[in-house]
């Protein structure tokens, strides 16, 4: 699946590689299923946005189906706004002492910015993370986590059960607005990692997480050394 992707972006051999399933011999349902996957797997940083651009436009030229059609002009649409080097979307939400916290506030820095879960263990193991990135480069750039739970109580909770986690923390659900973080940002799932730039742009879109070594991106925009020790001569 990987190589299909990555390297050949080829729609023949993904087609051909999905009617081997049972499930997927009806080609109308076949051509469907990749069209979700493939909006998936570009929010996915293991996965080549471009080859998933080429392979959406191929599916978009060549598809019978009209509501097949609509569904990857709207992926492309939303695509090419979620590219490295736009402006990266503002977006309101609702911040820990439940007042209403702007995006805005972190232009001018270097910002990483998060959407995690309390129900997903493993965004809750990349929190612990981006709290020792942040006790390394608090100085350096800002860190922002937007919580997708359906639930303020699990939220609030959350945020009473970990006092250290002290970086803007905030709950997406918020009324009176036209969009949601998670739905400026095209967020499926719970999970997703985005880093922008000094000047509001999208650095990394998708960016990786903690656990997938964003720290060695860090290292290279601000050029942190390892201290070294030469060894004597006896």
């Amino acid at each position: 699946m990987y190589k299909i992707i990555n390297q050949d972006a080829s729609l023949q051999e993904l087609n051909d590689f999905c009617r081997g399933d049972q499930f997927l011999k009806n080609d109308s349902l076949r051509e469907l299923v990749i069209i979700r996957n493939l909006w998936e797997m570009y929010f996915n940083p293991e996965f080549n946005t471009e080859s998933i651009e080429a392979i959406t436009s191929k599916i978009n030229t060549t598809t019978k189906i009209e509501e097949h059609k609509l569904l990857t002009d709207y992926m492309l649409k939303n695509f090419f706004k979620m590219q490295p080097g736009l402006p990266a979307p503002m977006f309101f939400a609702r911040g820990r002492f439940g007042g209403l916290e702007s995006f805005e506030k972190a232009k001018g820095r270097w910002t990483y910015l998060n959407f995690f879960s309390t129900k997903n263990n493993e965004t809750l193991k990349e929190m612990a993370k981006i709290a020792d990135l942040r006790k390394k480069y608090k100085d350096k750039m800002n860190f922002v986590s937007v919580c997708l739970d359906d639930s303020l109580n699990s939220f609030m909770e959350y945020i009473a059960q970990n006092p250290k986690y002290d970086w803007p923390i905030w709950f997406n659900n918020v009324g009176g607005v036209k969009q949601t973080a998670k739905e400026l940002y095209n967020v499926i799932g719970t999970e997703a990692y985005f880093l922008i730039n000094n000047y509001g742009t999208l650095a990394l879109s998708p960016a990786t997480a903690p656990s997938k070594g964003i720290e060695y991106k860090f290292n290279a925009i601000f050029k942190v050394k390892k201290k070294t020790t030469k060894t004597g001569i006896r």
